[in-house]
């Protein structure tokens, strides 16, 4: 774990975008916050970042581009009254989350300093998956049913009375698939809460207890969408595969973007809107993830927050827009986003993201991944792999996994035929060979 720190207030700032020149509050800019970060210094914003002092897992901090900030501040070094003093004399317009870990503290800026955002007394069921459930059921929406156990006992009990097996028992509020374990058992069950209960996630949150929920089957998605004064336009809808891992948890297998319009998304999204409203998401980004089931789509879990490890070129290459481009016009050009807001996506070319899998731990002896992808015909791009001399771990979560592609192209059935290869080097050892 590394706690977060940011380049100290007193730096040089970067060269400023003129007089007049927009300006945003960022919290927590990693992963793809960082990128929003970027996007935004492109199209002359002035910046302050702000980070919430959590410790998060050392890939996600690398991923902070300290040159793109005229100002950073921290709570490691200011207090909340001192950096809320601070973001009044740089007056930004908006305040964002970069990252999950900088949701709460976001809510609460955008509150202190009179802007847009979601209330800071209800940011708890945007990231506690208990309280979203209990947020849902007040509502009358379909949930999963769930119960916040908070001893091996507990979690055991919670597990029996949901009356069939297996269950799933996860952290309240981890993200990326860390610690999510299916358990066909009642000592799987009991191991699961012990592995959890008291750890500190990869977000720097402490674990407490764990969520035990039923085990929800039908076919995964997940649905990226931004608010703007309550209502909510859909940007991607993209049906998703994970793998389990034996001993560990869910993995990303690929995930590939479907159609706007058609069957089960329209249910999807009708469902989705009212989820957004129920946990009380106004404005800006979401992320989330839910389950097309027999008795149709039910929540997995909601993050007011951009997708994480998403490639923004790729993604406007497919549809012309992206997660990223989306929230820039919608604090950029309110009035343009508005105009659009119930204006779906037409494919250019169907996107698909394939996560590469390291089925078990080394040292990487050399990287063949640009020069095999390079030769099928879909491929678009691959982020995030390791270079020759460094170490991997077995993947068994979202950020152990060895790299991202992606994917465009017209035909579908040539997309799941690249796939299949990429999945023949992988298990040939000639992507990333390993010692």
């Amino acid at each position: 774990m590394t706690t977060f720190v940011p380049r100290p207030a007193t730096a040089a700032p970067p060269a400023d975008g003129g007089p007049g020149a927009p300006r945003a509050c960022i919290v927590d800019a990693l992963s793809t916050g960082a990128a929003l970060g970027s996007a935004l210094r492109d199209a002359s914003w002035e910046l302050v970042h702000v980070a919430s002092g959590r410790e998060v897992a050392g890939s996600l901090a690398a991923s902070y581009r300290p040159d793109d900030f005229a100002l950073s501040l921290g709570l490691r070094d200011q207090s909340l009254d001192e950096i809320t003093a601070a973001l009044r004399a740089f007056a930004p317009s908006v305040v964002v989350a970069g990252t999950e870990s900088g949701t709460p503290l976001a809510d609460e800026l955008a509150d202190r300093l009179g802007l847009p955002g979601n209330d800071p007394a209800t940011s708890g069921q945007r990231r506690d998956k208990h309280a979203m459930a209990r947020a849902l059921a007040a509502a009358g929406l379909p949930h999963a049913r769930e119960e916040h156990a908070v001893s091996p006992a507990h979690a055991v009990a919670a597990a029996t009375s949901l009356g069939a097996w297996p269950v799933v028992v996860k952290p309240l509020d981890a993200a990326g698939s860390e610690d999510v374990r299916l358990c066909h058992s009642a000592r799987a069950v009991a191991a699961a809460f012990t592995a959890i209960h008291d750890k500190r996630n990869l977000l720097g949150l402490r674990n407490r207890g764990a969520l035990v929920q039923e085990f929800l089957t039908g076919e995964q998605f997940m649905v990226n969408a931004v608010s703007l004064g309550g209502e909510h336009r859909i940007i991607e809808i993209w049906r998703e595969q994970r793998l389990l891992v034996p001993g560990a948890g869910f993995v990303y297998d690929w995930e590939i973007m479907v159609p706007y319009e058609g069957e089960p998304q329209r249910a999807l999204v009708a469902y989705l809107r009212r989820v957004l409203d129920a946990l009380g998401v106004r404005e800006g980004a979401s992320h989330s993830e839910l389950m097309v089931t027999a008795r149709g789509p039910v929540l997995i879990e909601c993050a007011a927050r951009l997708q994480g490890g998403i490639s923004s070129s790729a993604v406007t290459a497919a549809i012309g827009d992206s997660h990223v481009t989306t929230t820039m016009q919608r604090y950029a050009d309110p009035a343009g986003f508005q105009a659009d807001i119930g204006r779906g996506y037409e494919i250019r070319r169907t996107p698909m993201v394939v996560n590469l899998i390291a089925h078990r731990s080394g040292t990487v002896r050399e990287n063949n991944c640009e020069r095999l992808l390079r030769t099928l015909p879909s491929f678009h791009s691959v982020t995030r792999t390791p270079a020759a001399g460094d170490p991997v771990a077995r993947t068994v979560d979202l950020l152990t996994k060895t790299g991202h592609i992606y994917l465009l192209h017209a035909d579908v059935e040539q997309l799941h035929a690249d796939y299949r290869q990429i999945r023949e080097w992988e298990r040939s050892d000639r992507l990333l060979p390993l010692r």
